[in-house]
């Protein structure tokens, strides 16, 4: 059940979201379905560097909604990041320069971009989930994201087990994994619309926790505004990010960017871009998806 609180905060009590299974699953045959129809693309054009199809001859174009930082921001008037970085290393191999475009959330998540040909590949902290897999074809996971739990410094919880323990009110965003998790621990959770909100109501004291994604509370932890907050922990809740490319029509360059990325895992080139954009500590890991993350925040 779902009510007001006193404070203006949408506030949940343990509720799962029943039909989210069924509702995931309609959208992926209906998006599926959409991307079928006719639409430029690659090979149409005829651009390919060495043998991989491009949609942009001399270019690898990347669309990216750059709202997710550190994965895809601007700075300098260029769209940057983690994923930017990473996939300027499959621009590198096949000898071309990487093109990033902007493009709308919507299309990216529904794969209308890629079918447009807009671009070879999605960027942006683009995580597994069914509809996606329905609509596009994803790289091997990149990025395996953790929730990270934030309290204000000073707080008397310090740990998951006090979290656990205690039950305190903790923000969280909606539709995120984090909302998930919270739920599925019979925690009383307050819904809020993005990490900055989240960050704000905890500084305010109106929640006493928030859980977001790690990488990203740890890039907003890095403005002095936000001192004061602390990550407590950190939990894995099984969401992966990959790299999208159109359904059916771009094996090669999917198949490519995994053997880029093994590569720079093996030979540390992964862990210098880690640091430059997420810090030096690990965060992220490579991990193959055993199933689609049942909901995102991307």
């Amino acid at each position: 059940m779902i009510k007001k609180s006193e404070r203006g905060l949408r506030v949940s009590r343990p509720t799962a979201r029943r039909a989210l299974g069924a509702g995931l699953a309609a959208l992926a045959l209906a998006v599926s379905a959409a991307g079928c129809g006719d639409a430029r693309g690659a090979t149409a054009r005829g651009a390919t560097a060495r043998g991989v199809p491009l949609v942009a001859k001399g270019a690898l174009t990347s669309c990216a909604d750059p709202s997710a930082a550190p994965f895809a921001l601007v700075r300098d008037g260029r769209i940057t990041g983690f994923d930017v970085a990473l996939l300027d290393l499959v621009a590198a191999r096949l000898g071309v320069r990487h093109r990033v475009v902007r493009s709308g959330f919507e299309t990216l998540k529904s794969g209308a971009a890629l079918d447009a040909g807009k671009c070879d590949i999605v960027l942006g902290a683009m995580a597994v989930t069914p509809a996606r897999a329905g609509a596009m074809d994803a790289t091997e996971p990149y990025f395996g994201v953790r929730q990270a739990l934030v309290v204000r410094a000073g707080s008397p919880i310090t740990s998951l087990d006090g979290v656990r323990a205690e039950k305190p009110a903790i923000g969280v965003q909606e539709n995120t994994p984090g909302e998930e998790w919270a739920d599925g621990e019979d925690l009383h959770f307050a819904v809020l619309p993005d990490p900055g909100a989240q960050l704000d109501a905890l500084r305010a004291g109106r929640v006493a926790v928030i859980v977001q994604n790690e990488a990203v509370v740890r890039q907003a932890l890095r403005d002095p505004a936000r001192k004061g907050l602390a990550v407590i922990a950190a939990v894995d809740t099984g969401e992966r990010y990959a790299f999208w490319v159109r359904k059916g029509r771009n094996p090669r360059l999917a198949g490519l960017v995994d053997q880029v990325l093994g590569q720079a895992r093996a030979d540390g080139t992964y862990d210098r871009i880690h640091a430059q954009w997420i810090g030096t500590r690990r965060i992220g890991t490579r991990l193959r998806a055993t199933g689609p993350a049942p909901v995102t925040s991307r």
